[in-house]
């Protein structure tokens, strides 16, 4: 039962299901209106009050202190709300327990140890998908020069080279697979002018994706190239040339499974369109490899598969760490880096 202390006397109850005005669905609070814009109370509001005596009366009614005015309440099965003459609603309710200090620093440290752990590992999987995508460009690339040679009766793309002195006075022909020269072309009109281009139209895979060097190292443009080719594979575009295969069948020894064609170049080496290997017995880099991919780099070879290879030898990581222009550095007689080159190009003269 509810009404104002000393007010109405009808006796109202919350079992009285005559009057609608007190009536709720299921359990819970009946409120017999108070004179002229009497009080109401939500049926969802649900809190824990004490008695006047701080007990509940057998009843289970109590009356209850509130500003203006006593309350007097019939609770059905729920918690008891505190409604005052203005029609307010009074709760009492605990603060929700916060965080300590200590608890916010242990937090704290538990999220930097898994940040830790798993930043070097999201490090790791963007290198291998750079590597990956790498492979993916040399072959299709490789696939380029393979369509090419079946178009020209096995003859190979040119390769060839003018050397007018320096790095800026190396470029490659306009007869060749990729002319002009990645150290100073500034967008990449010099690889849609190149004889490959016409079979796979793609700038792209011309570049490994990791690759961030810019136009004569000035910070401002991006290259647009970093891949050369073996200057054996048709770099003296003469028949009669000894020094270089011209025809695909020529590729015998080393096999077109072990004679690399296409090689990811460092980029403080590349200029031309070729890369050259010294002969077994002479132990000096000409030019020499990237090391993007945590000393490692692409190589394609003629059979059409693509390989990702490592530097491994201590000489050969030095050099990768030298600033430009990598030229003719030499190395001890059993640099593994360098002998392995030596396996994948031919014995000259052929």
């Amino acid at each position: 039962m509810i009404g104002r202390s000393g007010g109405d006397k009808n006796g109202f109850t919350a079992e009285d299901a005559g009057d609608a005005e007190g009536r709720q669905k299921g359990p819970g609070v009946r409120i017999h209106p108070l004179h002229a814009g009497g009080v109401s109370a939500s049926p969802k509001l649900r809190t824990s009050i004490r008695g006047t005596r701080g007990t509940r009366p057998a009843d289970g009614a109590g009356e209850i202190p509130f500003a203006g005015g006593a309350v007097r309440c019939s609770i059905a099965g729920v918690n008891r709300s505190v409604i005052g003459a203005s029609g307010a609603v009074g709760t009492r309710f605990r603060a929700p327990a916060a965080f300590t200090l200590i608890e916010l620093l242990v937090v704290i440290a538990i999220i930097a140890i898994l940040a830790g752990m798993l930043l070097p590992a999201l490090g790791k999987a963007k290198a291998k998908a750079l590597q990956i995508q790498c492979l993916s460009n040399y072959r299709q690339l490789n696939l380029a020069w393979l369509v090419y040679i079946d178009d020209h009766r096995d003859e190979l793309p040119p390769n060839e080279t003018v050397l007018t002195g320096g790095r800026t006075g190396a470029n490659a022909t306009a007869r060749t697979w990729v002319t002009g020269n990645a150290y100073t072309d500034t967008n990449t009109a010099q690889i849609q002018r190149g004889l490959l281009f016409p079979y796979n139209r793609s700038p792209a895979i011309y570049k490994c994706p990791a690759d961030r060097s810019t136009v004569r190292d000035e910070g401002k443009i991006r290259r647009s190239r970093s891949v050369s080719m073996s200057a054996y594979m048709n770099d003296e575009p003469n028949p009669s040339d000894r020094s270089c295969w011209h025809k695909l069948s020529q590729v015998v020894n080393p096999a077109p499974s072990a004679a690399f064609v296409f090689l990811d170049e460092h980029e403080n080496s590349i200029e031309n369109a070729r890369f050259v290997v010294t002969q077994p017995g002479d132990f000096r880099w000409i030019d020499f490899p990237a090391a993007r991919h945590n000393y490692g780099f692409t190589l394609s070879f003629a059979d059409g598969h693509a390989e990702a290879w490592k530097l491994l030898s201590n000489a050969s990581r030095r050099i990768s760490q030298m600033p430009p222009y990598l030229q003719n550095q030499s190395v001890r007689s059993d640099d593994v880096d360098l002998r392995r080159f030596h396996a994948a190009v031919p014995k000259i003269p052929l």
